[in-house]
């Protein structure tokens, strides 16, 4: 790997050589010149390596840079949709000052461990506002899931979160028919909500969730927007806790 760096690098540093050199663009080295050139590069760099090194961690950070930006921007600019989806269910307090966004997979271990946590927030937090997003990427049983619980909110909001905590607490695997049981259990009409699992609303729903995950760089469940702050991965409690002080007290609405 090293050595195709140093070539990376030594190709870089030649051309940056040669403009930078009083040669015009228009006049061609000589082969002698050219092997020359070549190897008083080589030679600062076999003897400067760090230069690689800060050359390409110089990169990395402005490619971070950017990708922060990136998403930044359309953070800013999908605030509404993110926030105030009608397709994605509202927990806590609706008109609370700090709302959280969580992007979460049925079938995730991290998001079935980070679920108490949530329930405690809420019981704690008076003043949270959370917004629900299913973000199914762990495979069929997690799409299924993830469709039928829209199909619940569609069908009753009010029985969306019982249904939600259900399929969260869930143990084993999630096949249609464990789905439907656990709606009926819940109260749901088992005949709609089955007739629905495939309806191109609720695919839609998912194609959004799928679309807003990926321009914020969330990849992996369970995924977090809390203001403008997007967590990309699992907080234990005491994390979330302080990341919703932080944004409490960085602006009124956040």
């Amino acid at each position: 790997m090293f050595s195709n760096l140093v070539k990376l690098a030594f190709a870089l540093f030649t051309v940056a050589f040669l403009f930078s050199t009083s040669v015009h663009a228009e006049e061609a080295l000589t082969p002698a010149q050219k092997k020359a050139v070549e190897a008083t590069i080589e030679n600062y760099l076999l003897s400067h390596p760090e230069v690689i090194v800060q050359a390409l961690q110089r990169m990395q950070d402005r490619d971070k840079r950017n990708k922060e930006s990136q998403v930044m921007g359309f953070l800013e600019s999908k605030k509404d949709k993110i926030r105030n989806d009608p397709n994605s269910y509202v927990g806590g307090n609706p008109n609370g000052d700090v709302t959280l966004v969580e992007f979460f997979d049925y079938r995730c271990g991290y998001c079935k461990k980070f679920h108490p946590v949530m329930e405690e927030l809420l019981k704690t937090d008076k003043n949270l506002r959370v917004v629900y997003k299913e973000f199914p990427i762990l495979g069929p049983e997690s799409m299924l899931a993830s469709q039928a619980a829209i199909a619940a909110l569609l069908q009753d909001r009010k029985l969306y979160l019982p249904f939600h905590t259900a399929l969260m607490e869930a143990k084993g695997s999630l096949t249609q028919a464990r789905i439907l049981d656990i709606a009926e259990e819940t109260g749901l009409d088992i005949g709609r909500l089955k007739n629905n699992l495939q309806a191109a609303k609720i695919k839609e729903v998912v194609a959004g969730n799928y679309e807003i995950a990926q321009n914020l760089g969330i990849t992996g469940t369970p995924g977090f927007v809390i203001g403008d702050t997007v967590i990309p991965g699992y907080v234990n409690a005491d994390q979330m806790r302080r990341l919703i002080a932080e944004a409490r007290s960085g602006c009124k609405t956040c």
